[in-house]
């Protein structure tokens, strides 16, 4: 960081302030953060009505009635066919567990909605049983949560298996998926794993039709290894592109415009339609289909590593189907997906031989068990390339957007025997922090990192270990201090700014401190309030030597200590008293004086205690004043 003519004057003021501060004593500072867990959502209650449609005021256009004169080449039709296997079938299973109506208030969903749903416990089952999986099946447009029950197997299957089984509304039954759609699923799995012993990286999404669509694209948007992940899936006669289903299918559009959907057509708002879809296809590039798929828009790119079982039927009144499922199955194998596909033909309804070529009468239930048992989520890969539709978490990267309203996407690798991580590319990002804990590096010292920007704006770089406090870099090639690195001591992130179209050789080296030092808000605004906290080790008459400095280099102190600004003129080093707990807590406020706008200040300490020497060193803070 260059040194100007004016930071001494702001060192001086900056460090007036510091002296004299309001103190909290007896506070502990620099406790490690951790993502705060939501409050267990209530049990939930049966509804009055079982789980017939309860409708909410989401300003949906009500649906016709089905008769024999029903159209079956639209979603909004052929989706609520009541096709049911045999009385027969459903007979072959013996078992004790009992379907389950119940919702959860809107206090839990957060939308202001309840989310009505159907579980089923398995037979025996025992709070102290070994976990065990979890079937997510999702209904077709349309069709209650209950429906998927009275039309399939895959309750009774899982009775069989012992495992649990949920269906989720989804809020609404007439939703694709969109946002509302999802907040309410993520609701019922959490309920799920809070309430019983399931194993969290045995979940299985099962959807039929437009279900399959949302189930496929909610298993490639949540991708955050320290949330719910998918281990594997079964699609069934799945709509995969809702842009498609909008040109193609006039019946449906009525539903896609309402607000809780995609809120106007694909061509006013097509990231809508792209972000909650696993295909996009070029809208002018079809009829006939499938038409060109736009592979850079499709999240399908996220399903990489999750087990998929595909099956539709060749002759789907819903014509333009089949084409999106085999051209999905096209993605998922040069993605190097483990896959069974099942395309049949001539489905028929078993109860009475009509022909139902769309319906959940197309899935063979066992040999989807067959496929999904054993299946386990992949929560750290070694490598991923993955698109983000928003700021989020996917694999060992965290990401901030450059842009809202289109996608991110970027790759990375962790060479763990190299001690390496590299980031090969990225699109779309403004920040990208690199989780070394979750890339199976924490803790590990040094880090080697490789990181290649070919954008046109700066990125953020920053590498997060929750395992220790951050340390320093310094370039792979000369072994220099990297200088204007930010370090987050609460958020366990050191940040580096990469240029554009440059690549960056770094060495994250462990750091030499055990003391916490935070200052916050960063920035802070002239005339903010500033809160300062240490947390040190406990010792009698302990001193926090404060070094404020314009100047970042790596600087040996007594004791073996190591700082990494330097403490020579024009620095100010101030002794602050800490409490007999090794803690401290400052309130600062920053004056409204021009002369600080702007200023960037790093901040670090050394702990002294009378008669032992130096004890320790806090991590540096980088302190922005706007």
């Amino acid at each position: 960081m260059a040194c100007s003519s004016r930071t001494a004057p702001i060192v001086v003021v900056v460090a007036a302030l510091l002296l004299l501060p309001a103190r909290v004593s007896g506070q502990q500072a620099g406790v490690q953060p951790g993502r705060r867990p939501a409050a267990p959502p209530a049990a939930p209650v049966p509804p009055a009505n079982g789980l017939a449609r309860v409708a909410p005021d989401l300003g949906l256009p009500p649906l016709p009635l089905i008769g024999s004169g029903s159209r079956r080449d639209s979603l909004r039709d052929a989706d609520r066919f009541l096709v049911a296997p045999t009385s027969a079938d459903s007979a072959a299973f013996s078992h004790t567990a009992t379907l389950v109506d119940a919702v959860l208030g809107a206090d839990v969903t957060g939308t202001g909605f309840d989310e009505y749903f159907q579980y089923q416990v398995p037979p025996g089952y025992a709070p102290t049983d070994a976990a065990v999986p979890l079937l997510i099946a999702y209904h077709g447009f349309g069709g209650s949560a209950g429906s998927v029950s009275l039309q399939s197997l895959l309750d009774e299957h899982c009775a069989l298996r012992g495992w649990f089984y949920v269906a989720p509304t989804g809020l609404d039954d007439q939703l694709f998926g969109t946002a509302a759609a999802d907040r309410h699923v993520d609701a019922v799995v959490q309920w799920m794993l809070d309430e019983f012993r399931i194993d969290p990286d045995r979940l299985y999404m099962v959807g039929f039709s437009m279900g399959a669509g949302v189930v496929s694209n909610y298993a490639a948007r949540h991708r955050d290894p320290e949330g719910v992940m998918i281990a594997g899936l079964g699609l069934v006669s799945g709509a995969y592109d809702w842009a498609m289903s909008y040109k193609l299918d006039p019946a449906v559009q009525p539903w896609m415009v309402n607000p809780y959907n995609f809120g106007g057509s694909p061509l006013a708002v097509p990231f809508a339609y792209q972000s909650e879809a696993v295909l996009f296809f070029d809208p002018a590039s079809y009829p006939p289909t499938p038409g060109t798929l736009l592979t850079d828009l499709c999240l399908v790119n996220n399903l990489g590593g999750t087990p998929t079982y595909v099956t539709w039927d060749v002759g789907d009144s819903v014509t333009y189907l089949p084409a999106q499922s085999s051209r999905l199955v096209d993605r998922l194998k040069l993605l190097g997906t483990r896959l069974k596909v099942r395309p049949v033909s001539g489905t028929v309804n078993p109860v009475n031989g009509t022909p139902a070529t769309h319906s959940w009468a197309v899935l063979d239930e066992i040999e989807l068990f067959h496929f999904l048992d054993g299946q386990r989520v992949t929560r750290r890969p070694a490598s991923f390339e993955l698109m983000f539709a928003e700021d989020g978490r996917g694999a060992f990267a965290e990401v901030q957007q450059l842009a809202a309203g289109s996608f991110t996407r970027l790759a990375a690798r962790a060479h763990r025997d190299t001690k390496t991580l590299v980031l090969d590319w990225s699109e779309n990002a403004a920040v990208v922090n690199l989780d070394l804990v979750q890339a199976e590096l924490g803790g590990v010292c040094p880090v080697h990192i490789q990181a290649h920007h070919a954008g046109p704006q700066e990125l953020v770089l920053g590498l997060r270990d929750d395992e220790a406090l951050p340390g320093f870099l310094t370039n792979a090639a000369t072994g220099e201090l990297v200088t204007g690195a930010e370090w987050d001591a609460e958020e366990r992130i050191i940040s580096v700014v990469v240029a554009p179209g440059t690549t960056l050789g770094l060495r994250a080296e462990c750091p030499p401190w055990g003391t916490t030092l935070t200052m916050s808000p960063d920035p802070v605004a002239l005339g903010g309030a500033l809160e300062v906290r240490i947390g040190a080790p406990a010792a009698s008459g302990a001193i926090f030597w404060a070094v404020l400095s314009s100047t970042e280099m790596l600087f040996p102190i007594p004791g073996g200590k190591l700082l990494a600004i330097s403490p020579l003129p024009p620095a100010t080093i101030l002794p602050l008293a800490l409490e007999l707990d090794g803690t401290l807590e400052l309130h600062v406020t920053i004056p409204s004086d021009p002369l600080l706008s702007g200023a960037r200040l790093s901040f670090q300490g050394a702990v002294y205690a009378p008669g032992i020497g130096f004890l320790d060193t806090s991590n540096p803070v980088a302190l922005d004043i706007h």
